[in-house]
C-alpha cells in the first residue's frame, strides 16, 4: 500500500510539472528559483521507492541464516522456503538514500547571478555582484 501512495506521488508531481510548462509566458523571462526543483524531486522519488523495494525485500541476499534454514529444511525433509531469512541488499538501499540525496542537492541548487551589463549614452552601467 505504502508504495502505491509514493508512485502516485511520483505521478502527480510529474503531472504538475507538464502542467505548469504549459502557462503562458510573461514578456520578461525571469529566472526560476530553483531550475533543478522537479528533476530533484524526481530523483528523491525514484530513491524513495528503491529503498522502499530493498526494505521490502526485493533482491535480498541468502546470508548464511538463509544457508542454514535451507540446510536444516533439507535434512527434516521439510519443504520450507526459508524467505524471512534473507536479508537487505544494502547496495541497493544505499544506491536509493545516494538517490535521495543527490535529488535534494539537485532541488536546493540555486542559478548563478549574472550581472546585467547596459549601456547607455556615454555610459556603461554593470548591476548585479560577481561572487566567485
Amino acid at each position: 500500500m505504502l508504495r502505491k501512495i509514493v508512485v502516485l506521488l511520483l505521478v502527480f508531481a510529474v503531472s504538475a510539472l507538464r502542467v505548469s510548462a504549459d502557462e503562458p509566458q510573461t514578456a520578461r523571462p525571469q529566472q526560476p528559483a530553483h531550475p533543478y526543483k522537479w528533476q530533484g524531486l524526481i530523483m528523491i522519488g525514484i530513491g524513495g521507492l528503491m529503498s522502499l523495494a530493498a526494505a521490502d525485500g526485493m533482491a535480498a541476499l541468502e546470508g548464511s541464516g538463509f544457508q542454514a534454514c535451507r540446510a536444516d529444511a533439507a535434512s527434516r525433509g521439510i519443504g520450507n522456503d526459508c524467505l524471512d531469512q534473507r536479508v537487505i541488499n544494502p547496495s541497493l538501499a544505499g544506491i536509493g538514500i545516494a538517490l535521495m540525496a543527490g535529488g535534494a542537492l539537485i532541488g536546493l541548487q540555486r542559478p548563478a547571478r549574472t550581472p546585467q551589463i547596459q549601456f547607455g549614452r556615454g555610459r556603461l552601467s554593470v548591476s548585479g555582484r560577481i561572487s566567485f
